[in-house]
C-alpha cells in the first residue's frame, strides 16, 4: 500500500493496515472530537451525525465519567456505545452493558497512596464523584467536567457503591511520574492524559487490565462485530490500548510522536478538526 487515504498520513503501523468495512466508530473525547476551547466543532458535528445517519455507530472513549459527557453527547445524540471511565465501563442504548469495578483491596492500596503522597484525587461511582485530599486548583477539573463531586471521603471503608477509576492530578511532571510508578507497582492499570489549558496531567487508575482497549473489544461484542471492523481514533496515552486493538487506528495530527508511532495513519489536529476528515476518508466517500 503506497498512498494512504485523502487527507491522512501514514503513521508508524501504517504498514501493516489492512483496510476494511468499518461497523463502529470509538473516538476519543478531549483533543478529538472536544476543540482546545471545550466546543465541538461544526465539522466534527456534521460528519459524526452523518457516519450515524450511514448505520455505523459512533462512540465516545473517554477518561471522562458519562454524566461529564451529557453536553456533547446532547449535541452529536449518538446513542454508543460509549467507553467511560477510561474503559471501566460500558454503556449503549441508555444503560450499562460491561463494567470492570476495583476491588476493595485495590481500592484500599489507592487511598493509601493518595494519603502517603498528599495527593489530589477522585473516585468513580455510577452515581457520579468523590474527592480526597483536596487541594487548590482542583475546581479546573470540576468545571472540566460540567459535574460537581457528591462531597469528599478519606476513609475507604466509607466508599459508597462500586468504584469504577479513580483520577488524580498531577501539578508537576514529577508528581506525574511519582503517582504513576506508585500506582503500575501495585499491579493496578495506569493511563496518563493531558489536561487542556494547564500544565498538569489526569493520572486515571482502574482495575488491572482495564483500559479502552478491553472496552473497545467489550463494545465490538454488543454490536456483533469484532476489533478488525472498528475505527479507533485518540490523541493520548491513554487511547494506546484501544489503537492496539482496532482494526484501524488513527492518531490526531498533535499527538505525541509515540502515539503516531502506534497509529495506522494520522489525521489532522483537532484544531484543523482531523476527526471529521478520518470519517469523511476512511467512511463517508
Amino acid at each position: 500500500m503506497s498512498t494512504p487515504p485523502r487527507g491522512l498520513q501514514p503513521g508508524g503501523r501504517y504498514q501493516d493496515w489492512m483496510p476494511t468495512q468499518v461497523r463502529y466508530v470509538a473516538s476519543d473525547l478531549d483533543g478529538t472530537i472536544i476543540h482546545p476551547d471545550h466546543r465541538v466543532t461544526p465539522a466534527v458535528q456534521r460528519a459524526v451525525r452523518e457516519v450515524a445517519d450511514s448505520g455505523v455507530p459512533v462512540g465516545f472513549a473517554t477518561g471522562r465519567l458519562r454524566f461529564g459527557a451529557t453536553a456533547v453527547y446532547e449535541q452529536l445524540g449518538s446513542p454508543g456505545p460509549h467507553i467511560f471511565h477510561n474503559g471501566a465501563e460500558v454503556r449503549a442504548d441508555g444503560r450499562t452493558v460491561r463494567s470492570w469495578p476495583l476491588s476493595p483491596s485495590e481500592i484500599a492500596d489507592v487511598f493509601a497512596i493518595s494519603v502517603d503522597r498528599n495527593a489530589y484525587g477522585e473516585f468513580y461511582t455510577e452515581d457520579g464523584y468523590y474527592y480526597m485530599q483536596y487541594r487548590p486548583g482542583a475546581e479546573f477539573h470540576w468545571k472540566i467536567l460540567g459535574w460537581e463531586p457528591l462531597g469528599a471521603v478519606n476513609d475507604p471503608s466509607q466508599v459508597p457503591g462500586d468504584v469504577l477509576k479513580f483520577t488524580f492530578i498531577g501539578f508537576t511532571k514529577e508528581e506525574t511520574t511519582d503517582l504513576e510508578t506508585a500506582f503500575t507497582e501495585r499491579d493496578l492499570e495506569v493511563g496518563s492524559a493531558g489536561a487542556g489549558g494547564v500544565s498538569w496531567s489526569f493520572v486515571n487508575v482502574t482495575k488491572s487490565g482495564v483500559h479502552k482497549g478491553t472496552a473497545l473489544v467489550a463494545a465490538a461484542e454488543y454490536l456483533g462485530t469484532n476489533p478488525t471492523s472498528v475505527l479507533a481514533i485518540g490523541d493520548g496515552d491513554n487511547d494506546l490500548p484501544m489503537l492496539a486493538k482496532a482494526g484501524t487506528a488513527v492518531a490526531m495530527g498533535h499527538a505525541s510522536d509515540h502515539v503516531k508511532r502506534n497509529a495506522h495513519l494520522v489525521a489532522p489536529s483537532v484544531l484543523d478538526d482531523g476527526l471529521a476528515t478520518a470519517l469523511r476518508s476512511l467512511i463517508l466517500e
